[in-house]
């Protein structure tokens, strides 16, 4: 079920997916914030991700707007960003899947951890 905005960040919805997410950030190693700017209308919801090697940023507001950030510490390439304007939480979610892809390939379908394989490189431009 698609929800907007401002009940996924607003009204902190994004709080049903913290357990399974920590819970998987945690088997892949990887450290984490989860957090909110409570500012009405305009709430953000902020989430870092940092592997061994990279680190990812998403910031999304209840007016749409959405930044991620990542930098890659085994490059010179600098940090990288890219931003969106979000319809929903569909579109956060998906948003939130590309950051957590960029930062720790591995994770995705329920992959088990393999901390020896070079993670493949995102599409983004550094800033």
């Amino acid at each position: 079920m698609t929800e907007t905005l401002h009940r996924l960040i607003g009204e902190k919805g994004f709080e049903r997916f913290r357990r399974g997410l920590e819970s998987r950030f945690n088997a892949h190693r990887l450290s984490y914030t989860i957090q909110y700017g409570e500012t009405p209308p305009n709430s953000s919801l902020f989430v870092r991700l940092e592997s061994d090697t990279r680190i990812g940023e998403i910031c999304a507001w209840e007016s749409g707007n959405c930044d991620i950030s990542l930098a890659d510490q085994q490059t010179d390439d600098g940090i990288k960003d890219k931003h969106y304007e979000l319809r929903d939480s569909n579109d956060f979610h998906q948003r939130l899947a590309e950051m957590i892809r960029c930062v720790a390939p591995n994770i995705e379908d329920n992959a088990e951890p393999d901390f020896e394989r070079d993670s493949k490189p995102c599409g983004f431009r550094a800033r």
